[in-house]
């Protein structure tokens, strides 16, 4: 197995699969610039010096990390109740091979990456006690990518202002309950003005400073579930912008102070705030 050496120093010891990426093998160009220079070898003593201990520290954060993530107790939930149970190790894991579709395919994967993270929010999400299920497949959304894009350019960027609706059209459309025995079509039925109006109502916030922004960002999600209709059955959606708020705020209090380690949960308590507030329509 081959060992990458640095000023002395191995690295990836064991992850042999690694040796395929040839830009790790550039990390020899150290070496080489190193014996070039006096001033450079000092500098590489100090940095070698002070690189065992980030190590050190880099991975016992992560080990607190996972152990807080492997260590969070199952939620029970009563049986009609909605909810959302999808966690932090998950989307990370996906982040992380989304991130290396993307790099290897140069962008072409990402129907497939988009599908990818619908699959995993929608399986993770319950509706009064039925669990939804995604059929969607990247192959059949990259053609509606194209066409899309393809019409984004010869309107010179007008019909982007549609991409959004057309995507939670499909998304919708390929989204059932996974009891359903009705054969029943899902359908979104919000227009694309509504849409625009509504992104552009969440810009506008910027002039409150942001403030605003969790209750336009209400308004918005009311909007998409009172239009969203899986298996014939209407949804509606009861949260408030002041507990949105509330979330916002202490993601931005915590995430300095955690060196940006709370960002990893945000979009779990967001979740889990967003569908546990997801009903049927009565």
């Amino acid at each position: 197995m081959k060992i990458f050496r640095i000023n002395g120093l191995d690295f990836l010891d064991g992850l042999d699969f690694l040796e395929d990426l040839d830009f790790l093998k550039d990390l020899d160009f150290l070496n080489k610039i190193g014996s070039s220079s006096n001033v450079v070898n000092h500098s590489r003593m100090g940095i070698e010096s002070l690189l065992l201990p980030a190590i050190i520290v880099v991975i016992a954060i992560i080990g607190i990390i996972i152990a807080a993530i492997c260590s969070k107790k199952k939620k029970t939930y009563a049986e009609d109740a909605s909810f959302f149970d999808g966690t932090a190790i998950q989307l990370v894991g996906r982040f992380l091979l989304a991130w290396l579709l993307s790099f290897i395919t140069c962008g072409i994967a990402t129907p497939w990456i988009i599908c990818m993270f619908k699959r995993w929010e929608i399986e993770h999400t319950v509706i009064n006690g039925r669990r939804l299920k995604f059929n969607g497949r990247g192959g059949k959304l990259f053609w509606r990518i194209v066409l899309w894009n393809f019409l984004s350019i010869i309107t010179f960027g007008i019909f982007s202002l549609w991409y959004g609706v057309k995507l939670q059209k499909w998304v919708v459309k390929n989204t059932s309950f996974a009891d359903d025995t009705t054969n029943e079509e899902s359908v979104f039925t919000g227009s694309g003005w509504g849409w625009i109006g509504h992104s552009l109502l969440i810009g506008l916030s910027v002039f409150t400073l942001g403030i605003a922004a969790p209750f336009a960002e209400v308004l918005f999600i009311r909007w998409m579930t009172k239009n969203t209709v899986i298996n014939g059955t209407k949804l509606t959606f009861k949260g408030t912008g002041g507990k949105l708020f509330v979330k916002y705020l202490v993601a931005a209090l915590l995430t300095p102070i955690t060196f940006g380690i709370y960002d990893i949960f945000f979009p779990i308590k967001y979740n889990e705030w967003k569908y546990s507030c997801t009903f049927k329509a009565e």
